[in-house]
């Protein structure tokens, strides 16, 4: 391949600088325009350059020469002479106009446009003229028939196929409401896209149908891959087409979710139902076009671009599909490689239209079009008919064999051999990266400078025009499929291009660009750089994971993630650093504690890491882990040592996450005015590193933590904000643990409509996500919030979950509340035979568990061994035992106040005493005394960490057990007068931790209440 110069000069250019400028610069800005429409760019003032390509350079460079003469011929008259000269461009492609003058000089004074001797043989195809004094004068250009990059485009239109196509689409637009589907199925290379894509152009040719593509990757590990590379431009439009409650999720949520996931930021997500939430956003993506067309009268088509019956992305397919199939301006086309039938796990009734064989006579006329120079011998046809079959692209390397005298039957391998080198790797570069870069990733490798990308351009059009390359329907460069097989030899020196351009894309990567994290790895793994394929595999399953993407995770970790015979000895340290970590984190989130316990045990799991890179995130999991099964001192250590070494790393987001261990581990502990120390450092060192996903799990514990320490004003005001964050961000389990912090509040507060509510919101959200637990404990809430209303909905509610140790509590607390005293041991005894009902690890399980684990029945039932609902039963069962006079069950309820007043702040100890004093002999004056004394300094020392008067005031008139204690109280004539004189002076001794201003309050409060 040669490169070519065209000088373009003006007779009398110096003097008309100076008289016309503006003429000049207009000349020279269209003959730029020109000369990089072909493919060249100007290297001077008057000179253009042509660099080598597979596009048929000779032909573009006489092509471009031919327009910029007809250019400056329009204009002759005002530039009083012009040449344009044909040349070689020089064995490097650079030229300037001092490697030109010998032959300028040949040039006779008359104007014309001129080809060197040298290099006339090249453009003898495409120039008409004669020679002239040592140059040929061109006449014209000669007809050369279709260019290159035209060929292979046409040859994929298969015109036999096009009626029958039509007909089958315009079968689809007249019967809208049965639901039908279109298969177009054939092997592979055989014009199924090319036709389809033509078929619609021709049906639609103002548009071409406008259908929606979801690209298919056969290739593709991550299921969300297709729908997030679908997405175009349209994107910004979608509000407009959308109901008022879609058009709200949108712009709130699913708009910037879906703009992240086409632009490859989904890996720096943080979203517990992500999948979900694609096929939701993906969904008003795909009802918009849908009714965008409907609005304009044509119909809309869904284009599933190599499907793959096999892909986890089907099921979401479905759910996708079936909210469009039969909508009257709804279809479905699926473009499916290979001739097998299979049945579609889709409703609908299925069109199948096959790609075979072209027959004879129109495979004789696809041959003559494709032919640029006459039709092959008989004995040829014969070759290119047995070697390409139905396979199109074998058939156009076919015709270039023919052209360029190679073997027909090794054709591509011949073609590929005929390339130079830097070709070659290109090629291979983008076989290797296949389905990961586009053109401007390959193309921009060596450098951004114009001049650069404008060279490498050209090869990379040469390959896409020798039918050596594709790219999908997003732009993604793909390898041919069972293409030439040397066009991925990798060679010494495709193999260190290949390094270096894992070096680039991961810079890329880091830079923004839209690269997935799945196909980078898997190029990493294969071409290195090795350190940058253990970075890229640790950032990988980190996201996985945080995005409780499971399944994902567990096919990463199923087998050894990369050839461990390629690493040395520190990259295949950080490699067992990362994969450790990720599995312990893997089995803490998916098994039950004891099966984390044998797997560690057996060693399929091991806490011991290497030193080197990723040995201190190893450390943090060894903290979750210790916290997961329980060992809460453990936690601190390795918490501890695991924030020191990221402090003295400097990794701010390591820290974040260390302090949410430490205070975790604190708030199992029962230290809870700690552990909201840790989670508010933690929350404001994440915010300072943008570490979100910390940030946002440190300030749902801080706002759940504060409602266990008994401030509810503050829980709530910060409760109500953080349920939008964890919205807006996605994080399902988060909001639904905050509002689930909510409803508690209401409950607490006597505010049970609203608590009601908002558990029925919970559940709603809950069940559409697919978490059911969290659905029933919501459910339960609504339940226990509607009873307390007098209604029976609640009732019903909760006798419909016999099984559930939380509901018969309820039941029980409220048949005694109601004065039903055997009904409430009824159910109290069935809670007592009733097991924990969730079993899932609750440790590291960073999600809406948090709340279930440290934070127990304070919030709902607990698996883990800090169960304070199972203590509350038992209290209550004893309680209730006492009251029929076992004195047995009056010692056990002594233990529970006993040990439940060891915390701080002990959650239910004002209770446990309110039912010891009210189980206690009525000659027992003395003990009645330390209950009421107990129970009513429990009750103030809750109610003085309210930072809001208001809701304290709403707090103490509005749950049951509170207006139990001051009405004992008050019958006792334990309460003060309103001067705040106490009326019995042993309560006072043991009241002297408790405020005059309080205990004024309260008595003033309580006589007004008693009054009513």
């Amino acid at each position: 391949m040669h490169s070519y110069s065209i000088y373009t000069g003006i007779s009398h250019v110096n003097q008309l600088t100076k008289l016309r400028p503006s003429l000049i610069k207009k000349i020279r800005v269209e003959l730029d325009t020109l000369a990089r429409r072909y493919g060249g760019r100007r290297v001077d003032s008057e000179l253009y350059i042509f660099p080598p390509s597979l596009g048929e350079t000779a032909r573009k460079a006489a092509e471009a020469a031919s327009a910029m003469y007809r250019l400056m011929m329009d204009t002759e008259r005002e530039l009083l002479g012009v040449t344009v000269l044909v040349a070689g461009g020089g064995d490097g492609g650079e030229n300037n106009l001092e490697t030109l003058q010998s032959v300028l000089l040949k040039v006779p004074e008359d104007d014309g446009f001129w080809v060197s001797i040298e290099v006339l043989k090249d453009f003898l195809p495409y120039l008409e003229g004669r020679e002239r004094d040592g140059l040929f004068r061109v006449s014209g250009l000669k007809e050369a028939g279709l260019r290159l990059e035209e060929r292979l485009p046409r040859l994929l239109i298969r015109n036999d196929m096009i009626p029958p196509l039509t007909g089958a689409i315009e079968r689809l637009d007249r019967s809208p409401g049965e639901k039908m589907i279109l298969r177009v199925a054939g092997p592979v290379g055989s014009g199924k896209r090319a036709t389809l894509t033509e078929a619609l152009r021709r049906l639609f040719p103002d548009d071409g149908g406008s259908p929606l593509v979801i690209p298919f990757a056969a290739d593709a590990e991550d299921p969300m891959e297709p729908f997030a590379r679908a997405p175009g431009s349209f994107i910004a439009s979608v509000a407009e087409y959308l109901d008022e409650d879609e058009k709200t999720w949108w712009e709130n949520e699913g708009f910037d979710f879906l703009d992240s996931c086409r632009n490859g930021r989904i890996w720096d997500t943080s979203r517990d139902q992500g999948p979900v939430d694609l096929i939701q956003a993906f969904a008003l993506y795909v009802k918009a076009h849908v009714e965008r067309r409907r609005r304009s009268g044509r119909p809309a088509y869904l284009i599933v671009d190599g499907f793959n019956p096999e892909s986890e992305a089907v099921a979401w397919l479905r759910s996708l599909v079936s909210e469009f199939m039969g909508r009257d301006s709804f279809r479905l086309i699926i473009i499916r490689d290979g001739v097998q039938e299979e049945s579609l796990p889709l409703t609908g009734k299925v069109v199948n239209l096959k790609f075979t064989r072209p027959a004879e006579e129109y495979w004789m006329e696809m041959v003559k079009e494709s032919a640029s120079r006459g039709l092959p011998s008989e004995q040829q046809l014969e070759v290119l008919s047995a070697e390409s079959g139905a396979d199109l692209y074998r058939l156009f390397h076919g015709l270039l064999a023919v052209e360029k005298g190679f073997d027909i039957a090794r054709a591509g391998e011949q073609l590929v051999s005929s390339l130079d080198g830097e070709t070659r790797r290109m090629l291979f570069l983008a076989h290797a990266a296949s389905g990961l870069a586009d053109r401007r990733l390959v193309t921009e490798r060596l450098g951004t400078d114009e001049e650069e990308a404008t060279r490498q351009g050209a090869l990379y059009d040469g390959l896409v025009d020798y039918g050596l390359i594709r790219e999908d329907s997003d732009g993604k460069v793909r390898g041919i499929p069972e293409g030439p097989e040397n066009a991925f030899s990798p060679d010494l020196e495709n193999i260190r291009a290949a390094e270096q351009f894992g070096e680039y894309l991961y810079r890329r990567y880091r830079d923004g660009d839209t690269i997935d994290l799945y196909r980078l790895f898997r190029y990493l793994e294969s071409w290195g750089p090795t350190r940058r394929a253990v970075e890229i595999l640790d950032r990988l399953l980190e996201s996985l994971l945080d995005n409780r993407r499971l399944r994902a995770v567990g096919l990463l970790l199923n087998g050894p993630p990369m050839a461990l015979s390629d690493l040395d000895g520190p990259d295949l340290e950080a490699l067992q650093n990362v994969v450790g970590a990720a599995r312990l984190r893997y089995v803490l989130l998916t098994g039950d504690t004891e099966q984390v316990k044998t797997m560690v045990r057996e060693g399929t799991v091991t806490l011991i890491s290497g030193r080197g890179a990723y040995s201190d995130r190893f450390r943090l999991h060894q903290a979750r882990f210790s916290y997961a099964v329980g060992r809460w001192d453990d936690t601190l250590a390795a918490s501890k040592e695991a924030l020191f070494n990221f402090q003295k790393a400097g990794d701010h987001e390591g820290e974040t996450s260390c302090h949410l261990e430490l205070a975790l581990a604190l708030l199992a502990g029962g230290k809870v005015r700690d552990a909201l120390e840790h989670f508010g450092i933690s929350r404001r060192i994440g915010s300072q590193v943008s570490a979100s996903w910390g940030v946002l799990r440190a300030a749902a514990m801080e706002v759940v933590g504060q409602f266990l320490f008994g401030n509810l004003p503050r829980s709530s005001r910060d409760c109500d904000e953080l349920r939008r964050t964890a919205h807006k961000n996605g994080r399902r389990d988060l909001w639904l643990l905050l509002t689930l912090c909510k409803v508690r509040i209401y409950w607490e507060l006597g505010r049970y409509d609203e608590a009601a509510v908002n558990a029925e919101e919970g559940r709603r959200t809950a069940r559409f996500y697919g978490l059911n637990d969290e659905a029933a404990v919501m459910r339960l809430w609504k339940g226990r919030a509607r009873l307390a209303q007098g209604r029976e909905e609640g009732r019903d509610i909760l006798e419909g979950a016999p099984e559930n140790r939380e509901a018969r509590a309820f039941l029980a607390e409220a048949a005694w509340q109601a004065g039903e005293g055997r009904t409430a041991r009824r159910h109290i005894s069935a809670a007592m035979e009733l097991t924990r009902r969730s079993t899932r690890v609750q440790g590291e399980a960073e999600d809406w568990s948090d709340g279930f684990f440290p934070i127990e029945g304070r919030l709902a039932d607990s698996s883990g061994p800090l169960d304070v609902l199972g203590e509350w039963i038992r209290a209550f069962d004893a309680f209730l035992g006492a009251e029929d006079g076992d004195a047995a069950a009056m010692e056990r309820l002594e233990g529970s106040l006993e040990r439940d007043g060891r915390r701080i702040p002990g959650p239910y100890s004002y209770q446990y005493a309110l039912w010891a004093l009210l189980t206690a002999g009525g000659d027992e004056r003395e003990t009645r005394t330390r209950f009421m004394s107990r129970a009513f300094n429990d009750l103030q020392a809750r109610a003085g960490r309210f930072d809001d008067n208001q809701t304290k005031h709403a707090w103490l008139s509005a749950n049951p057990w509170n207006k139990r204690i001051m009405d004992e109280a008050q019958r006792l004539k334990f309460l003060g007068d309103a001067s705040g004189r106490c009326v019995n002076h042993s309560f006072r001794r043991g009241f002297s931790s408790v405020s005059v201003d309080i205990n004024r309050r309260l008595a003033i409060h309580w006589r007004s209440v008693s009054v009513a």
